[in-house]
This record gives C-alpha cells, sequence and structure tokens, in this order.
C-alpha cells in the first residue's frame, strides 16, 4: 500500500518529465526571446554593447532553471544550441568573430579550471580507497555506456535515410567516453550515508575519471590510427584548443555563416525543416542580404562621422 511515505511510480517520471521539459522550455523560450531582440534593435551598431547583451542571456537559461529546481545544465545546452541556430545571424560581423573567440577562449579556461581542480582533489580530499568497488564501478560504466551507444545508433541507423553510423565509429564513440566535471560535481553532493560512505563514493568516482581520461583518452589516438579512420593523425585530443580559422570565416557571408548554424537533419522534408524555413527563421532572424547591406551602410557612416569631427590645425 502507498502511503504518504512511500509515494507511488510515477512521482519520480513526473519529477523527469518536468525537469526535462521544462528545462528545454526555458531554453528555447529565453533564446528565441533574445533572437528576436537582436532582431528588431539597433545593437549590432554597437559591437561592444551587442557581444555584452549576448554573452548574458547565453547564461540566463542556466539561472532561470536552477531557480526553479531544473536542470541548469540542460537549460544552457539548448539555450545555447538555439542562440546559436537563431542569435548568431542577427550579429554584425565583427559580433559574430568577437562572440566566437570570446566563448571558445571561455571553454578553453573552463577545461583548464576542471583539470587543475581534479588534480588537486587527488590531495585535497580524506580518500577511502576500495579496489574492489573502483574495479566494479569502471566495469558498469563501460557497460552502462555500451548499452547507451549502441541501441541508439541501431535506432538512428535504422531510420536515417542517409549516412550510417558506422561499426568503427560506435565502437569509438564508445572507448572515447570521459567522465568529468559533472560526476566529480554529483559526487561530492552524494545524499544520504555516513562520512565514510560518501568518501569512498567520491574516491571511486575520481579513480573512473582518471582511468577514462589517462587510458581510454590517451589511447583514442591510437586506436582511431589502428583501425585506420580516415584523418585520425590530424586529430588534436584538446578539443578545447581548437580554434575558429578567422580567415575563412571572414571570407564567408553572412548567409553562408547563418547556414552553418543549422542542425544537420538528414530529411530535407522533415516537418522541423520546414517549420524552421517557414515561421522560426523569418520571424526570429534578420535577412542576410538587409543585415550585410545594413552593417555596410553603418560602417560608411561611421567613417564619414570620424572625417567631420576632424579639425584641421
Amino acid at each position: 500500500m502507498i502511503g504518504p511515505d512511500k509515494p507511488g511510480w510515477y512521482l519520480p517520471v513526473l519529477t523527469f518529465l518536468y525537469i526535462f521539459i521544462g528545462s528545454t522550455v526555458v531554453g528555447i523560450t529565453t533564446s528565441c526571446t533574445a533572437a528576436f531582440v537582436l532582431k528588431s534593435t539597433e545593437l549590432r551598431k554597437n559591437p561592444t554593447l551587442e557581444l555584452s547583451f549576448y554573452l548574458l542571456v547565453a547564461f540566463l537559461p542556466y539561472f532561470i532553471c536552477e531557480g526553479l529546481k531544473m536542470s541548469g545544465i540542460m537549460g544552457i545546452l539548448i539555450g545555447a544550441m538555439t542562440l546559436g541556430h537563431y542569435g548568431m545571424p542577427n550579429l554584425s560581423e565583427t559580433g559574430q568573430l568577437s562572440s566566437n573567440q570570446l566563448f571558445k577562449s571561455i571553454a578553453y579556461c573552463g577545461e583548464a579550471f576542471v583539470f587543475i581542480y581534479l588534480g588537486l582533489a587527488l590531495t585535497s580530499f580524506n580518500h577511502s580507497w576500495n579496489v574492489i568497488t573502483v574495479l566494479i564501478s569502471i566495469l558498469l560504466v563501460l557497460i552502462s555506456r555500451a548499452t547507451n551507444i549502441y541501441p541508439l545508433s541501431f535506432v538512428i541507423n535504422r531510420y536515417r535515410r542517409g549516412e550510417k553510423i558506422s561499426q568503427k565509429t560506435q565502437f569509438i564513440m564508445w572507448f572515447s567516453g570521459l567522465r568529468g566535471a559533472i560526476a566529480f560535481a554529483l559526487s561530492l553532493n552524494f545524499p544520504g550515508g555516513n562520512e565514510e560512505t560518501r568518501r569512498v563514493v567520491i574516491s571511486s568516482t575520481l579513480a573512473i575519471i582518471l582511468f577514462t581520461i589517462i587510458v581510454l583518452g590517451g589511447g583514442t589516438l591510437s586506436i582511431l590510427q589502428l583501425l585506420r579512420v580516415e584523418g585520425a593523425t590530424a586529430i588534436n585530443l584538446s578539443t578545447a584548443a581548437s580554434r575558429v580559422d578567422v580567415d575563412r570565416f571572414e571570407e564567408m557571408d553572412i548567409a553562408d555563416a547563418n547556414d552553418s548554424y543549422i542542425p544537420n537533419i538528414t530529411a530535407k522534408n522533415s516537418w522541423i525543416r520546414r517549420l524552421d524555413a517557414a515561421i522560426l527563421k523569418p520571424l526570429l532572424t534578420r535577412d542576410a542580404v538587409e543585415s550585410m547591406e545594413n552593417f555596410a551602410e553603418h560602417e560608411e557612416e561611421g567613417a564619414e562621422g570620424e572625417e567631420d569631427e576632424e579639425v584641421p590645425f
């Protein structure tokens, strides 16, 4: 019998749906609103203000979701994809280049901080190592990742009309899975249990992170070369250090830059693509040609203004 202290099975399901759907809605809503503001205003004439607004709005879904007891990570993930698709085309060329480099710099610094923190955690905590627990945890992590990669890849290959996910790619996705900051943060907030149990959980999580980073991460390039994956010799293992090709980006017109943020949907007649092209894009993004013309006119006006302000001696 289900009593007041024994909630039914539906409560965790409802909680999951609330967090998942709510975080998604918050991310999409805030980003679409920001994209509409960027389209409707003249912020692009002031790249500094434009970039500041874009940066603040990008992190807004996280704080809203956390305040509503949802998933801040889920909210900022969905919000970033939506803002990149609808908000980025509304930025000036200077804003697009600057924001791209800024977010890459933030990602690089964040990654460096995470690895420094994980390194310090080896000596900062009173660990309780249990070899059996560590080995079982690593085995379960590998099994759980396989139960995600292979069934989902099968479903995608079953219904995808275009390029399929090969067995090599599936194996690489399984092998190269890394656990880092999120896993360690969750272990630090492990609920219940005594202090010894918490120390075992933290130590085991840290061991899993070190194993996946050193063994799996360090062996990824060798696996790629062993499987003869095209381009394996040119792969840079530090994903955060990858840089944007500024020269190539500057040669692109605004229309090409906008297209680079369109999700890769194989079905050309997908209802999502039709909805995006017919309603969302016209509503939330500035016309590419108009954006280029306005930006050029603004640059000319700025140059003329500077000439007028010159006072001969």
